[in-house]
């Protein structure tokens, strides 16, 4: 239901499951004309790991902005890319923009919040992509 025809996972128990990085991962969607760093654009697999890597706060500052997260910096910094991803596993990781967009009008349907996040309305100011 997707004006890219992405494609997501949903359900309660959805097989969707793959090994990563020797791990298990789930896929929760199928990206359409994701841009990489350089611009250019490709399909791409979007994954979950199936166990969490710890109980890690969003945000330290408790600021709801992805770019300066805590989160972000540790999954990007020697403490889990160097250390916890080997190099095969490195090399299938594209540098890409996501979108950061978010509301809530009361609408909780998985296609509601595609909108949402690919909309242009963000908190206190932060950025899209």
């Amino acid at each position: 239901g997707t004006t890219d025809n992405n494609l997501r996972y949903i359900g309660a128990s959805p097989n969707n499951y793959v090994q990563f990085n020797g791990e298990l991962w789930r896929i929760i969607g199928l990206m359409n004309n994701v841009p990489d760093s350089n611009g250019n654009k490709a399909s791409r697999i979007k994954l979950i790991r199936a166990e969490p890597i710890g109980n890690m706060a969003w945000d330290t500052a408790n600021k709801n902005n992805w770019s300066t997260a805590s989160l972000k910096t540790y999954l990007n910094s020697d403490a889990y890319w160097t250390s916890s991803l080997n190099n095969t596993s490195k090399s299938q990781i594209s540098n890409i923009t996501w979108n950061l967009g978010t509301t809530y009008d009361g609408a909780v349907s998985p296609k509601s919040w595609y909108s949402f996040e690919r909309g242009t309305t963000v908190f206190s100011g932060n950025p899209t992509t």
